[in-house]
This record gives C-alpha cells, sequence and structure tokens, in this order.
C-alpha cells in the first residue's frame, strides 16, 4: 500500500472508531441483549446447516458510553471524561504523546474493577460497556471489523486484511466466503454470537449470555430444520465447552447440535498470557501496539480481566515439573500457580482459575471437529525473568500459531486418542492464530467437515 493510501486508511480508522459516522446519520449503537434477528430467509435456508460464530478473546467490538469519568490521576488531564457510543479497541491513529495519547483512556475504560469485600467485578464508575451495537443478539456484526465499517462515507469498507498488519477482520473473509460459495445468507444461516471477553463462562454476569445462546441456537435449528455447527475460535472454545458441559443435556444437545467446529482452541491456556500478566507487552496484544503504548498500561489492563487468567497454562498440556518462568531464583510451574497470581498481585484470581481449567474435557454429547495452525519456534513455550517483575524477559521459543502452544492446541488430538468425543483433528502449517481464519486450507476443513 503507497505511504499516502496508509495515512488515509488511518485517518478513516481514527473517525469510523470515535462513532463521526454517527453523525452523518449512521445508526447509534446500544447494546440489545434479548433480541434474536429475524429476518426474511432466502430459498436455500431449509437446506443450509446454521453457522453460529463464537470469536475469541479481544476480539470483538465493544462499545463504551461514558460520564463524568473518574479517570486515576494519572490520565485525568489526558481523557475526555464522557464519552457517547465509542466503537473502543486499539487504533494506531490515537497517537502517541502525553497530549493526543487516548488508547491508555480506552483500556481503562474497557477494564474492569473488583470490589474485594463483594468478590464482583463490574465496569469502571459511570462507565458501560457493551458488545452488540445496535445489532440484534445473532447478527454476525459485532464479531467482524472492530473498527472500520462495512460501509462507509469515505469508502473505505471492512475487508479481508490478510495484507495488513492488524488482525481487523476477524471473522469477516469466512463469512464472506460461505456467503460466496455456498449460499450462506448472513444473520439467516450464517449468525454471531458475541460475549463479553473480560469475563468468563462460570460468572454469573454470563448467565443472560448462556440463554441468548440457547435461545438463538434453537430459532435457527427451528427455522432452517437442519441441526447447527458452532464454529468457536480461540478463547469461544473454552466459553462453548462449559456451555455444553454445564449448562445444557444430552437430550438438547443431540437435537440442537451438529457438532462444535474448534478453531485455535487455547484447551490448556498459553504462556503468553504469563508474559502479559506478569510485564505486559503491547506488541503481543497488537501490531504496533508499542506505538500508542506502554507494555505496563497493558499490563494493568490485563490483570483486571477474569478471562486473562482463565486462559494462564493448566496441567492439561504443562506437567507439574515443565518450568514455565523463572524470576529472582524461583521456578513457577502449574503446581505453584498461586505462588505466580501472588507475585503478580492477582491472588483473588486463584479460585477462578483452578475452577476453569481443571474442568475443562472434551464434551460428552456433541461431537468435537478441532482446526489447528502450527509454526515453528513460533510462541514463547519459557520466560527467565532476570531484570524482575515489570521489565522484558528473555524468552526460549516453542512451537505454535504465534499466540497458543502447539501442547495447548493439540489438546484435543490427545482428546481423540483417549477415545472421547472427537471426530477429527486437523493441523495446517503455516498461518497464525488470527490470520488462520482468512486460510484457503482452513475453509476446506469447515466445508468437509459439513459436508458442503
Amino acid at each position: 500500500m503507497p505511504k499516502s493510501s496508509s495515512i488515509f486508511a488511518l485517518i478513516i480508522l481514527f473517525f469510523v472508531s470515535f462513532g463521526i459516522h454517527s453523525s452523518f446519520g449512521g445508526a447509534i449503537e446500544p447494546q440489545n441483549d434479548v433480541a434474536v434477528v429475524k429476518k426474511t430467509a432466502k430459498a436455500n435456508t431449509k437446506t443450509l446447516a446454521p453457522i453460529i460464530l463464537l470469536h475469541g478473546y479481544l476480539a470483538s467490538k465493544a462499545y463504551v458510553n461514558g460520564h463524568n469519568i473518574p479517570f486515576p490521576a494519572d490520565l485525568a488531564d489526558v481523557c475526555l471524561r464522557n464519552w457517547k457510543d465509542l466503537k473502543a479497541w486499539i487504533n494506531p491513529m490515537l497517537g502517541d504523546s502525553r497530549f493526543i495519547n487516548r488508547q491508555a483512556c480506552l483500556l481503562h475504560m474497557l477494564s474492569l474493577h473488583y470490589d474485594p469485600a463483594t468478590k464482583v467485578f463490574s465496569n469502571q464508575p459511570n462507565v458501560n460497556v457493551t458488545f452488540l451495537g445496535d445489532k440484534p443478539f445473532g447478527s454476525v456484526w459485532p464479531t467482524v471489523c472492530l473498527l472500520t465499517s462495512e460501509i462507509t462515507p469515505w469508502g473505505f469498507p471492512c475487508r479481508d486484511s490478510s495484507n495488513l498488519k492488524w488482525d481487523e477482520a476477524q471473522f469477516m473473509p469466512m463469512v464472506q466466503h460461505f456467503e460466496e460459495k455456498h449460499g450462506y445468507e448472513r444473520d439467516v444461516t450464517l449468525l454471531g454470537a458475541p460475549y463479553d471477553w473480560r469475563r468468563t463462562a462460570n460468572m454469573v454476569e454470563m448467565d443472560s449470555y448462556f440463554a441468548n445462546l440457547t435461545n438463538l441456537i434453537e430459532k435457527s435449528v427451528n427455522a432452517s430444520g437442519q441441526k447447527a455447527f458452532l464454529v468457536c475460535h480461540s478463547m469461544g472454545n473454552l466459553i462453548v465447552n462449559y456451555f455444553l458441559n454445564r449448562r445444557v443435556g444430552k437430550e438438547w444437545q443431540q437435537k440442537y447440535l451438529n457438532g462444535t467446529i474448534n478453531v485455535s482452541a487455547p484447551w490448556a491456556g498459553s504462556l503468553m498470557l504469563v508474559e502479559q500478566i506478569l510485564s505486559g507487552n503491547a506488541n503481543r496484544l497488537q501490531f504496533g501496539g508499542s506505538l500508542v503504548l506502554s507494555d505496563s498500561t497493558v499490563r494493568s489492563f490485563i490483570r483486571t480481566m477474569p478471562s486473562s487468567f482463565a486462559m494462564l497454562p493448566s496441567a492439561l498440556a504443562f506437567p507439574p515439573n515443565q518450568t514455565l518462568l523463572t524470576l529472582a531464583g524461583v521456578d513457577y510451574s502449574t503446581k505453584n500457580m498461586d505462588a505466580f497470581l501472588a507475585l503478580a498481585g492477582s491472588a483473588h484470581m486463584a479460585p477462578l482459575y483452578h475452577e476453569l481449567t481443571e474442568t475443562v474435557d472434551a464434551q460428552k454429547y456433541t461431537p468435537m471437529f478441532c482446526v489447528h495452525s502450527n509454526i515453528a519456534d513460533g510462541v514463547p513455550i519459557f520466560y527467565n525473568y532476570t531484570k524482575g517483575i515489570g521489565k522484558s524477559p528473555k524468552a526460549k521459543m516453542g512451537d505454535g500459531d504465534a499466540l497458543v502452544n502447539i501442547e495447548s492446541l493439540r489438546v484435543c488430538q490427545k482428546w481423540m486418542d483417549e477415545g472421547k468425543l472427537v471426530k477429527k483433528v486437523v493441523e495446517i502449517d503455516g498461518p497464525t492464530h488470527m490470520a488462520i481464519l482468512q486460510e484457503a486450507k482452513f475453509y476446506k476443513a469447515v466445508e468437509t467437515i459439513m459436508g458442503l
């Protein structure tokens, strides 16, 4: 892309992310948790099994509204205190100087506040964060195009971002592929189920989400006459795994589901979260993140979210005798994860970590079809914190998809070898954790699984 085009594209991203489109007549995007998509279907609806997409960690649109927000002292003279319908995520146009950098403001607004007295996680004071915009639950739109719009007054639509360095498109290339090649219809036979990626499946705040997901699956199956496939990416696999193993029974699953297509699943967590929690890494959070964020800002943000701790390495793939990091002469592994959490100032996350990681298991009633990628020496397998907490560690690299270790991804193969309900495992060499969603081999694997 020519330099002038790149600058223009970034300017458009800036305007779209700050909701300027609304001032040109675009819809304001409040939350709508309850509604389920209703739309006139095409003639082929009855022949297609519904596909329901579940995104990963940090991987859907988020919308912020706030009034008179009490920002912490280090941000008080930098951040605007009032926001309306802000489409909020990491944006390279938010600046890197003290006077124009608002990215840290956004991360503060997206972060969760923990009350140790009640043990409740909530939005920051005077802030409301939602994940649907003006779309009904079931629309694919919240799961694609994190900053851009599909159609904008400036002619910069959401698109396949394989030639870009940020993961802007998310599920959009897959949506377009199945529309064009197989006749799927967006929001009718191809649906989305966005969730609050800051939270974990076992939190009471997820009850309404699971009710909406149940309703969406039932309505899509009743409308099509075909059982649905849940296509889950990254953390979305852990959400669905909990839903199927803890929330709905055998009879319901066998009536409504063909199977789950489990893409890039961090079944046993990822070493990347160790670094993010101990020291932060802006560039691992988002390509070019260090241009607008400090590592310490990223660390503070990551530590507020229970979901970050649910994806720390677990004994499901990392045995107690495997050292994950060394700091001040002490080795840490899954055996002493409580000590690690205390070291990170997050001892209150220990019960959540144990409850979630110790209950991940193959589904009992819904067949699993697992697809992941692998890159040689693509992800850290060990960290040595020679300079202490808050300083970048030395990393030993191992195989994985650039975000999740291969040991964690291959848990599905382990379950299959144990005779559990895993019907197929596909490993693709080359694409990264996000790029697999734009990969032709991935589409082919999904088509084969679904019999298309």
